[in-house]
């Protein structure tokens, strides 16, 4: 502390210091770390979080025998809290969180999808990509369930059945009439 300051200045001062330091030695969030080290995060990413589960697993399985023990309802609280506490350091377990995060997120980004892609999918009329039955105006029969009289509407590039209750764009449409996942169903619309 510097002198001849009185004890609330070095209060503000101090305050001031660790407000400073927050704001901007702050972690990076999972998208920066993936951004910037995606090709080593590909590699790493699955070792570290087999390794984690590797040194978790043997406590989980203890942990899970405790809670079908015969120890009363306290006792197993209190062995579980002990066990959490000392044997299981939360940093790991938040750790193996983050890394599993970051795992699914490295999936959704390496589809080879971009929104781009997305946007022209989006763009893909829903009366060209099925041809249906009793068709007038902005109004069809459902394709996903059976009726007599058209209770399916489009308007725009949207899609709603007033009889099944289904919704939603042009890439749902696709995604429900042939039953694939978004990625797929992004790609079939572009024609890839």
């Amino acid at each position: 502390m510097e002198q001849g300051l009185d004890p609330q200045e070095e209060i503000e001062i101090d305050r001031y210091n660790r407000k400073m330091q927050r704001k901007y030695l702050k972690s990076p969030s999972t998208m920066a770390i993936l951004d910037a080290f995606s090709e080593e995060a590909k590699y790493l990413v699955p070792k570290q979080i087999k390794r984690l589960e590797r040194e978790l697993r043997p406590l989980e399985r203890y942990l899970k025998d405790l809670r079908q023990s015969w120890y009363d309802k306290y006792t197993k609280i209190f062995i579980e809290q002990v066990i959490r506490t000392l044997y299981m350091p939360k940093k790991k377990v938040e750790h193996l969180k983050s890394l599993k995060i970051m795992e699914r997120l490295m999936c959704k980004t390496t589809r080879g999808v971009t929104d781009a892609d997305i946007q022209m999918a989006k763009a893909v009329s829903i009366w060209d990509i099925y041809s249906f039955e009793k068709r007038k105006r902005n109004m069809a029969c459902c394709p996903f369930h059976s009726e007599k009289t058209p209770s399916f509407s489009v308007r725009g590039n949207r899609f709603v059945c007033f009889g099944c209750g289904e919704k939603g764009d042009s890439i749902d449409f696709v995604q429900k009439l042939h039953n694939l996942t978004f990625y797929k169903a992004v790609e079939f619309l572009n024609g890839k």
